[in-house]
Formats: C-alpha cells, sequence, structure tokens
C-alpha cells in the first residue's frame, strides 16, 4: 500500500501484512483466496504498525509445511493474528491502542466475572531468541534477553528459548526477546466474564475498560426509563 497515492503497487516488500496477503492469495504457490475476503483497512493498520516498530520479515521457506503454519512465523515477526470474521479475515495486533468500550456491570452477565490471579514463580526471566544473521550468511545466532529486576532481587535464572524465522540482525530479535520478558513480568492478572451479544462491541485484540464493583474497580449502572436530554435517572443512589 502505498500511503502517498493511496494505492496499492506491485513491489516487493518485508512488511508482514503484505507477505501475509500475497501467501494467503496466490494462486500459484499460496491459497488461492480472493483479495476481497480481507480486511484491506485492517491489514494497512498493521503495516503502519510494523513500519513504526520496525518489524521485517526476511526468510526462506526451507521446510515443508502447510500455509497455515506458514503464516504464522510472519504473523509472530509482526506481532499480529488473523481473526476471523464470518467469511472474511481481519487482524489482531499486539500494539498500543486507545479502549473502544467499557464492560461493567451493567452489561455483564451477574455473577459471570472471575477475577483471576497468574503465578509469576514458573515464569522465565532470561529469554533466549534465536535469529539468522545477515551479517554472517544468515547463519543461526542466539541473543539472550534477561530481566534486569530478577537479577537485582537475586532470582534464580529460569529461561525460555524462542525462534523468530525471518528475523535477520540482532536489534530487531533483541526487541522481540525484551517483549516477551515484559509480558512474562507484567501480566499478573485476568478477568473472565460473559455478556449479552448486544453489549458487545469490540473484537478480538481490541483494547477494553472493565469495571467490577466486586474488586471496587469504580461503580456502574443504568440509565433509568424516563431519562431526557437534560435529566438523567439512574439506577441507583450517588
Amino acid at each position: 500500500w502505498d500511503e502517498t497515492t493511496s494505492a496499492f503497487v506491485p513491489i516487493a516488500s518485508k512488511s508482514p501484512p503484505w507477505i501475509i496477503l500475497d501467501m494467503m492469495t496466490n494462486s500459484r504457490f499460496g491459497g488461492g483466496l480472493a483479495t476481497a475476503r480481507f480486511d484491506m483497512v485492517k491489514l494497512r493498520e498493521f503495516a503502519r504498525h510494523c513500519y513504526l516498530y520496525g518489524l521485517e520479515f526476511n526468510g526462506v521457506f526451507d521446510v515443508q509445511m502447510n500455509l497455515w503454519d506458514s503464516v504464522q512465523n510472519v504473523l509472530r515477526v509482526g506481532r499480529g493474528q488473523l481473526v476471523n470474521v464470518g467469511t472474511r479475515y481481519t487482524v489482531a495486533i499486539e500494539g498500543v491502542g486507545e479502549p473502544e468500550m467499557m464492560f461493567s456491570v451493567a452489561n455483564m452477565v451477574k455473577d459471570s466475572f472471575k477475577d483471576n490471579w497468574l503465578p509469576t514463580s514458573e515464569r522465565a526471566n532470561e529469554i533466549e531468541v534465536t535469529y539468522f544473521d545477515k551479517e554472517d550468511g544468515n547463519k543461526q545466532k542466539t541473543v539472550r534477553v534477561y530481566d534486569p529486576a530478577a537479577i537485582t532481587a537475586g532470582r534464580p535464572q529460569k529461561s525460555s528459548s524462542i525462534t523468530l524465522y525471518g528475523v535477520d540482525n540482532i536489534a530487531q530479535a533483541y526487541k522481540e526477546g525484551l517483549l516477551q520478558l515484559n509480558l512474562n513480568r507484567y501480566i499478573l492478572q485476568t478477568v473472565a466474564f460473559s455478556a449479552p451479544i448486544e453489549a458487545i462491541a469490540c473484537t478480538v485484540g481490541e483494547l477494553v475498560y472493565v469495571q467490577h464493583d466486586m474488586p471496587q474497580w469504580g461503580y456502574a449502572g443504568r440509565c433509568e426509563a424516563g431519562s431526557t436530554l437534560t435529566t438523567v435517572k439512574l439506577d441507583r443512589p450517588m
């Protein structure tokens, strides 16, 4: 996608979304799907995200695998995931965003809210990232990324490893290792709840606010019948 002309141009690209689109739609070596089955607005957003963070896929597929597994390698580098929306595909992006909506006690199914704290004792505080160095004939290299807070606290090392096909430089490999460490370090809590379909105005991968009385994350309610443009009737005292 050419931002200056607002049109697609047929050129080689290192950008994960356009590689994925080619893989999924090419009738000779890909999936042969129609381009109309892809959310182009979201793919352009994905491309801007990859450009902003310097996320490029520079690799080859030299072992036999199915199309979906091949696509996952490219998505991993771009920090995205394909999502089915009916018969079309959109993409969920691991990145900065603004909340799309808020779930609260006013639009959750009663007694469905669950608040879960995740254990951290077994989480990796050291990540070994394998990449393919373009400066050395694309040989496999490994960069090790440490959690400085764990070292300062004297915690025992717990290692994990990831292989990033399509990453050919140490800078990009290090950033991906740092992202994984931060996910391990900061994702400490999850919530689960049910909501009626008419209360859902978001999709997979979007950021939302969550309010509930049980952990005292603020208070919520509904507008009662009889509210007007100048007067709002609430269902509880404030």
